[in-house]
This record gives structure tokens, sequence and C-alpha cells, in this order.
């Protein structure tokens, strides 16, 4: 009884917030001069399930929708185009909505319905479902068959697909009425640490992804053995099964994920590591992002 008593004032909790930021946006919109020419929604692979909050009033997404959506959403709205960006609401009218690696069965007849109400319907597909050839060692990469079917029967579907990389723009440009290729953007304030240059006894290197695609480091392995001076930071999400391994041939620090601390992290480091099994499609479709950081 308790648990759920604490669950039900979490949930009326979270209502009562939800309610009150859509307020605040609203009145920004209409108070403040903020009434958009054109209205941008964005769609995630959970926002039709789970009720969404505005973007302009989220502190900071998830790290893979930060680079993609939150950036480029909150520099929109607070330029001068006339444009404004949030999650999207399911009911309410937009003159844009973007699909972001969203494209199942709800997903596409949702697209449907916004171009029936005159919408138009972006679909930024992100990651290479179009193909699947090669050698797959990290585990979960290879596409499944009902992902293949979705990811072009959302390209065929939408008025336009984003790529954000030039191989996954060409792989998807025979299913598409029109492809743009834009990269990973990098939000500027939050990675401009200035290269911090003192003398160390090692050499720093610095790996950052989700843990589980850690298992490219095994392709430095022999060569950090060999090389004998350098230590390795590991930034992720969770302690990757590969870390016991690396140990056993240079020193290891594990260091949880946030996008703050890893920028501070890169301006005490030497060199950033970013190996790659380019063995399949999926892999060879990727982008340039991790390394961008870092020259950033």
């Amino acid at each position: 009884r308790p648990r759920r008593s604490v669950r039900g004032r979490s949930g009326t909790l979270r209502s009562l917030v939800f309610r009150a930021l859509q307020l605040e946006s609203w009145i920004d919109r209409a108070t403040y001069g903020r009434a958009p020419r054109i209205a941008v929604g964005w769609v995630t692979a959970d926002t039709l399930r789970h009720r969404p909050i505005p973007i302009q009033r989220l502190g900071r997404l998830e790290s893979s929708l930060e680079m993609r959506i939150g950036n480029n959403a909150r520099a929109l709205n607070s330029g001068e185009g006339g444009c404004w960006n949030e999650l999207y609401v399911p009911g309410r009218r937009y003159d844009i909505v973007v699909f972001f690696k969203a494209m199942d069965s709800s997903c596409q007849t949702e697209a449907q319905r916004i171009q029936e109400q005159g919408g138009k319907v972006i679909f930024e597909a992100n990651v290479n479902y179009f193909e699947s050839w090669g050698e797959f060692p990290v585990a979960g990469t290879r596409p499944t068959p009902q992902q293949q079917n979705d990811v072009l029967g959302m390209s065929q579907l939408a008025d336009h697909v984003v790529a954000d990389s030039s191989y996954l723009a060409s792989v998807a440009q025979p299913s598409a009425k029109g492809v743009t290729w834009i990269p990973d953007n990098v939000g500027w304030p939050f990675w401009q640490w200035r290269r911090l240059h003192r003398s160390h006894p090692r050499l720093r290197l610095i790996w950052c992804g989700i843990a589980q695609k850690a298992k490219h480091l095994e392709v430095l392995m022999p060569a950090l053995q060999r090389f004998g001076h350098a230590d390795l930071t590991i930034v992720s999400d969770r302690p990757p099964e590969i870390l016991r391994s690396l140990e056993r041939v240079v020193p290891v620090r594990f260091i949880r994920y946030s996008e703050v601390r890893y920028a501070r992290l890169l301006s005490r480091s030497d060199a950033i590591i970013s190996p790659k099994f380019s063995t399949s499609s999926y892999e060879i479709a990727h982008t340039e992002y991790k390394i961008t950081l870092g020259m950033a």
C-alpha cells in the first residue's frame, strides 16, 4: 500500500509539473513574441508511448538525443527565424514533424495522419538499417528484418530524409523522395574547454561511447600492450565487459558519462582513441562525432 501511494503521488506530481511546463510554454509563445511561423515537433522512439515535455523546458536530454535534437531545437528557438521546436505532442498541429530514428508502424501511422492534415514529415534515419552485410562483432547491431522493413517504409513515406553521414545518405537515396546529409553537430557552449598543456609521465588516452561499443577497443589491445607508457580513461554509461581485459594490458579508469564531465576530461587528455570494426553495413555508416568533440 505505501508503495502504491508513493507512486500515485509521484504520478500526480509529474502530471502537474507537465501541465505547468506546458502552460509556461504557451505563455512564452503568446506573451513574449515567440508565436512561431513554423511549428516543429520532434518524435523519438518513445514519444508516442510516453507523454512528452516541451523541449525548451528540458534540462538535458539523453546524450544521443541531445546531440541530434537538443542543440538544434534550442538554437532554433532562440534565433530569429520564427521557428518553434518542441517534443511532439500527439494531437497538436505542426507544420513540420521530425521523426528521429522513429519508424515503427505506430510512427508511420502518425506520419500519415500529419500529412493528411497538411504537415510535412522529415525522417532522420541516423543509423543504417537499410543494409545488412558483413560481420557484426558488436551484439545488437545487425538490423532485424522488421527494422529493415520499417526504415524503408518510413523513408518512402517521409517528405524528406536526413542522414548523419555521407554513406548513409547514399544508401537512403534510392528509397526516399529527397535526402540531405547533416553531420552530427557539437553544442559549442559545453565543449569549449581549453586544452591544459601539462607534463605527465604517461600518455593519457581517452575513449568515450556506450558500454556495448567498447568491444571495438579489442582492436587496440596489442598496441597498448606493446606501448607500455600510456593510461586509458573509459567514459561510458556503465563499466563495459572489456574493462577487465584492458586492465591486464594498460592502467584503466572508468568514469560515468556526463556531457560536462567528459568535456573537462578531454581538456586534460593527450589523445582520443576511436577504433572501429569497419566490417559491417552498420559500422561503416556511422559519423565522426567522437573525433569532432575532441577537436572542439
